[in-house]
């Protein structure tokens, strides 16, 4: 999805990865993987929060704000599983 919007704003999308990835898998634990990755979807979570209001596309508002739920319902069911203590940055 989002790959299809930065496209349809003319520009090129990249395989790169930051170093969040790099960082997810050095956690050898399956449990702490997945609190981290909570973790990070948090962080997605504030910013889509803070930029949705601004997005006027009607179409890339839609596709974001499905993120953010997907986001949220993953974070709440991450913390079901492993306890909010694990979880804790959302």
């Amino acid at each position: 999805m989002l790959h299809k919007w930065i496209r349809n704003l003319d520009g090129e999308p990249s395989s790169k990865v930051g170093s969040f990835y790099e960082k997810c898998l050095a956690y050898s634990d399956l449990a702490q993987r997945a609190a981290f990755i909570s973790r990070g979807q948090g962080w997605v979570v504030r910013k889509l929060r803070t930029m949705l209001p601004k997005i006027r596309v009607d179409g890339m508002h839609a596709d974001l704000s499905e993120m953010l739920k997907c986001h949220e319902d993953n974070i709440v069911r991450t913390a079901a599983l492993l306890g909010p203590e694990l979880c804790q940055g959302y």
